[in-house]
């Protein structure tokens, strides 16, 4: 998306505002991914994973929605930061 824009990953990364966002997006999608191999590994040990597959269903959908979210904020900083322009995002 961003190389689109024309922003390099350099760019990208010298916001320390935006390294920080992502870095938030990737702590909670590696999150969803443990909650995911916990529940996986429960069904291998023959036992059952109700409880385990419904946080990982639940931890999963509030992360994809909040790295949406992000994605949208971050992306907009940048489009219109080119443009000089400034957002007050609402979410």
């Amino acid at each position: 998306m961003f190389l689109l824009l024309g922003i390099t990953h350099n760019e990208l990364f010298q916001h320390q505002a935006v390294a920080f966002i992502l870095a938030d997006m990737a702590i909670g999608v590696e999150s969803a991914r443990l909650a995911m191999y916990k529940s996986a590994y429960e069904i291998d040990q023959g036992r059952r994973n109700t409880y385990y597959a419904s946080i990982a269903k639940a931890l999963a959908g509030d992360v994809a929605n909040k790295c949406a979210t992000d994605a949208v904020q971050v992306g907009c900083y940048f489009t219109l930061a080119q443009n000089n322009v400034k957002l007050d995002f609402h979410a």
